[in-house]
């Protein structure tokens, strides 16, 4: 299998119990097919700003996460690879960048 098909392919429960280890502890699975993580930010520039990044994390990465904010001052991110239907490392590793960007 080669790299590109690793990547894509959808991963079992236990595969992402094991990845979510690796994540910040705020990262849910919903629906056995997505990584969700709510972030709560000082305001609302600060969200958008958040939005920016992340959207140049997703197109450097070509995997682009569904981005909700809401309630002034909070995002919810929701990653899942559409094509497969299910979380696959594209997920995992959009999911640590975005854990990067939080952290900074």
């Amino acid at each position: 299998m080669s790299h590109e098909d690793q990547q894509t392919k959808k991963l079992t429960s236990q595969e992402i119990e094991e990845y979510k280890k690796q994540l910040d502890n705020d990262w849910q699975v919903a629906d056995e097919k997505y990584l969700k993580r709510e972030v709560v930010l000082d305001n609302f520039i600060s969200v958008v700003e958040m939005v920016n990044l992340i959207a140049e994390a997703a197109e450097e990465n070509g995997h682009h996460p569904d981005l909700l904010l809401h309630s002034y001052k909070r995002l919810l991110i929701s990653l899942t690879t559409h094509s497969i239907g299910g979380i696959t490392e594209k997920d995992i590793q959009l999911a640590k960048r975005v854990d990067e960007l939080l952290s900074a």
